[in-house]
């Protein structure tokens, strides 16, 4: 027997018990308690847990999937013959055991029981609605769960396509990085793919939907920059300024490395003179603010996120946390704040003559995963 199964049962066992006690007890008052009426409660007890469990069974069959007209005649339709068997299994009870029960036929008994038949039929409406109400609001709980089981299902498969995206893009990258490395300096080559090779370890056996500790994704950042600071010499230099309470928070795998891969394509990678990068971190107002800033110019389509990796970073940050198009200037006021909470921002902007990627993450998604 399942546990809905004996659910039901339990709480029909409750509920008509209780209207058999309180029929007896009000039709006791009047004949202080004799027999008849312990027998009379009892076998309505009995004929309602037995017409109101067939009942059930004709609602599972004759009105699920059905219309409104439909449904609401089969349960008139079901409570009348629930109420009319209700009836009859009470009649076969007490009319051939007249003398015994109530020591003397009554004449007017039969009478008696048809003219209940209208109080029983209301009765079995009463219970008709209650059971399918509760019934509807069940089945609106198992939809709302498979429904969220099934969003999650494919937030992991969005999130895993997303992922995908990133690792041809790096690896492509890189390898392009050490094949021009290879003619010039066989050393820094093999360094490279060194680095190149843990930071794949770390890329391609990492849970693709999870949230990792900052400093976890931080570590594998500053391999990323060594295999390119080979490339680049001394056009390449980085500085780290990390708030020692952020090392501990759950971010989204490589959103920091398309951060740093940014700032070098379009800022250090165009200037001659290279330039330095610069990554902060802190924890502030229940939010993680994390910023990348390198020299250069914003072109518009920068601005707008054209690319794979901006479009990347954004469509990732909706999925984990539900997304807001940008910050006031990498800052929030009060009121701002508080209609983000629970959202995440990314933006970026133009700063003088450097360009600052802002990135905003609330603290309370510790726990989250999506896997």
């Amino acid at each position: 027997m399942s546990s809905n199964l004996k659910r039901f049962w339990l709480y029909q066992t409750l509920g008509w018990g209780s209207f058999a006690l309180l029929n007896l007890s009000v039709r006791g008052y009047f004949s202080h308690f004799g027999l008849g009426e312990l027998v009379n409660s009892m076998s309505l007890f009995a004929a309602l847990m037995v017409s109101t469990g067939l009942l059930r069974l004709y609602f599972h069959r004759f009105i699920e999937d059905k219309s409104l007209g439909k449904a609401v005649a089969h349960v008139l339709l079901g409570a009348l013959l629930a109420a009319l068997l209700t009836t009859a299994l009470v009649a076969l009870v007490l009319l051939p055991n007249q003398e015994l029960v109530f020591g003397k036929v009554i004449p007017e008994a039969p009478s008696q029981l048809l003219m209940s038949i209208p109080n029983t039929l209301f009765i079995i409406l009463l219970w008709s609605l209650f059971y399918l109400v509760i019934k509807r609001q069940r089945l609106l709980s198992q939809r709302e769960k498979a429904q969220e089981a099934l969003q999650q299902s494919l937030q992991a498969a969005q999130l895993d396509l997303l992922l995908s995206q990133i690792n041809p893009h790096f690896i492509f990258n890189a390898i392009n990085n050490i094949r021009a490395l290879i003619l010039e300096d066989k050393d820094k080559a093999r360094q490279m793919l060194t680095e190149l090779s843990d930071v794949m370890r770390y890329v391609m056996y990492a849970d693709s939907g999870a949230l990792i500790p900052f400093q976890q994704e931080l570590g594998t950042v500053k391999q990323y920059l060594s295999i390119n600071e080979l490339q680049f010499e001394s056009r390449l230099s980085y500085q780290l300024d990390i708030a020692p309470d952020c090392q501990d928070v759950l971010f989204p795998k490589m959103m920091l490395q398309l951060m740093v891969e940014n700032a070098i394509k379009h800022g250090i990678g165009k200037r001659l003179q290279g330039g330095r990068i610069d990554i902060s971190a802190r924890c502030e107002a229940g939010c993680l603010l994390v910023e990348v800033t390198n020299p250069g110019t914003l072109a518009p389509e920068d601005a707008r996120g054209a690319g794979i990796g901006i479009q990347n970073i954004r469509q990732r940050l909706q999925l984990h946390y539900g997304y807001e198009n940008g910050l006031e200037n990498g800052h929030e006021s009060g009121e701002q704040a508080h209609r983000l909470a629970g959202k995440a921002a990314f933006d970026i902007r133009a700063d003088g003559e450097n360009v600052v990627a802002c990135l905003r993450l609330p603290l309370d998604k510790k726990d989250r995963e999506i896997a």
